[in-house]
């Protein structure tokens, strides 16, 4: 930030910012859930926005092979999605875009998985239209 200038000069302030890892005693808990898929036309793009929820208390990396999309209709895969990996803090919500193959037109379902730690994996279902 800066002030005003005066005959001696400007006055400049900063403010330097630390990362502090904090350990506590206590159980980890990772718990990583998509809660909401909706889509969106911006142009001629095709999103869908999936609500991603960390119910954990550890901070989670969500997308890349931790998020795969599954786009099916009449039983059929018709795309496989993936999602750009973010970051999400212990009990905080985001909002994760995909984008759509333009040429899918139409209803279909979306089969959602995200791995969980311990080989087990989470899978939600939703009904979508593009």
């Amino acid at each position: 930030t800066a002030l005003a200038p005066s005959r001696n000069g400007v006055a400049v302030g900063m403010r330097v910012g630390l990362v502090v890892t904090v350990r506590v005693s206590g159980r980890r808990i990772h718990r990583v859930e998509v809660v909401a898929a909706r889509t969106r036309r911006v142009g001629k793009k095709r999103l869908i926005d999936l609500r991603v929820v960390n119910r954990g208390n550890v901070i989670e990396s969500v997308g890349g092979p931790n998020l795969r999309i599954t786009l099916r209709r009449g039983g059929r895969t018709v795309a496989r999605l993936r999602a750009r990996r973010r970051t999400l803090l212990p009990r905080t919500t985001a909002i994760v875009t995909v984008r759509c193959p333009t040429r899918l037109h139409g209803r279909v379902v979306a089969r959602i998985v995200v791995p969980q730690p311990g080989g087990r994996t989470v899978a939600r279902v939703f009904r979508l239209r593009l």
